[in-house]
């Protein structure tokens, strides 16, 4: 028996999944946000892990522009290519973003460590610095990233180390080339 039951409260949507096996009843709630209706295929469901996608639409803009549409939210950013390779400089370039997601990123998980260890980070910033090498061919060379805590923060070495440790498991950072250089700075 496999009873799926994905119910919305305004933009949280929440799926119940309900099994039995050998006579045990067993059932987990998983949270998931979304604007747009959501269908899970039986072959996604696992006990505690989704393979969703997000879909995200691009359009080029003409003159080395681009929208990006985040589907699930309708937010959209713009890309501009850099200056030194033919653009504008006027928004994020593509590779400004990597450097962006890794920091959000960063923060992000740094956050769910916080919130079960019941730190308050809110304030903490990070601070992103992006090299471009050409050797062999363009691409980033480097990220260094500097994680400010905030000043009025007190925690225990313990937490500390916990933040610390939980930049490590950064899906961005885990995604990159290992050819990237990542060189990472806790400040007090």
């Amino acid at each position: 028996m496999l009873k799926r039951l994905l119910f919305g409260i305004g933009a949280r949507m929440i799926l119940l999944v309900i099994t039995k096996r050998h006579g045990t009843i067993r059932s987990k709630i998983f949270s998931i946000t979304a604007i747009h209706s959501l269908i899970i295929p039986n072959s996604l469901i696992k006990f505690g892990t989704f393979n969703l996608s997000v879909p995200i639409s691009i359009e080029y803009l003409g003159n080395l522009h681009c929208r990006a549409l985040h589907e699930p939210s309708g937010k959209t950013l713009l890309t501009d290519a850099p200056v030194d390779n033919g653009g504008l400089g006027e928004e994020f370039s593509p590779t400004d973003l990597v450097g962006t997601a890794l920091g959000t990123c960063f923060l992000t998980v740094m956050g769910l460590v916080a919130q079960r260890s019941g730190i308050d980070l809110q304030g903490a910033k990070v601070r992103v610095e992006k090299s471009m090498t050409a050797d062999p061919v363009r691409r980033i060379g480097s990220l260094k990233v500097v994680v400010l805590l905030p000043p009025s923060l007190s925690i225990s070495p313990t937490d500390r180390n916990k933040l610390e440790r939980a930049v490590q498991s950064c899906p961005v950072k885990q995604s990159l080339h290992p050819d990237v250089e990542v060189e990472v700075l806790f400040s007090a």
